[in-house]
């Protein structure tokens, strides 16, 4: 959720902000992936994690997609 926030129109002046939102976005899912890889490997995975993981995935993209959305918006110049 971190680097959903790179992408806000406060920082639309510095695009290397934005480079740095993706590149955590990117880390996200390497560590996310790497994470769920892990845990079935050792033989410690459970409905419990899988059922989370799917949680955090769910809010992860939506706070990202909305702060995309968002941002598109306002150097548009639109308004909510």
């Amino acid at each position: 959720m971190t680097s959903a926030e790179h992408f806000l129109p406060s920082r639309a002046r510095a695009p290397l902000v934005q480079v740095l939102g993706a590149g955590m976005f990117f880390l996200y899912y390497l560590f996310d992936y790497c994470d769920g890889e892990l845990a079935r490997l050792l033989g410690k995975g459970s409905r419990f994690g899988a059922a989370f993981d799917d949680f955090t995935d769910w809010v992860v993209h939506a706070a990202f997609f909305l702060a995309v959305g968002y941002h598109t918006m306002a150097e548009a110049g639109d308004t909510v």
